[in-house]
C-alpha cells in the first residue's frame, strides 16, 4: 500500500465518521424522551377529565331534554 492510498482511506474513514457524528447529534437524548413521556401521561390524564366531563355534561342535557319532552 502507498502513503497516498492509506491518506485517502484515513480520509474517507473520518469523514463517514463526521456524518455519523452529526446524525447522532440529530436524535433526541434520553432525559428529552422522559420529558416527553411525562408530557404525554399529563395529556392523557387530562384527556381522561376531559372525557369525563364530556360524558358528564352529555348525561345533563339528556336528562334536560327528557324534563322539556
Amino acid at each position: 500500500m502507498s502513503d497516498g492510498y492509506t491518506g485517502h482511506m484515513l480520509e474517507q474513514i473520518l469523514d463517514e465518521i463526521r456524518a455519523v457524528h452529526e446524525v447522532v447529534a440529530d436524535h433526541p437524548t434520553r432525559g428529552e424522551f422522559e420529558r416527553l413521556e411525562q408530557k404525554v401521561d399529563k395529556l392523557s390524564g387530562d384527556m381522561q377529565v376531559v372525557r369525563a366531563a364530556t360524558t358528564d355534561t352529555s348525561r345533563q342535557v339528556n336528562g334536560l331534554e327528557q324534563r322539556i319532552a
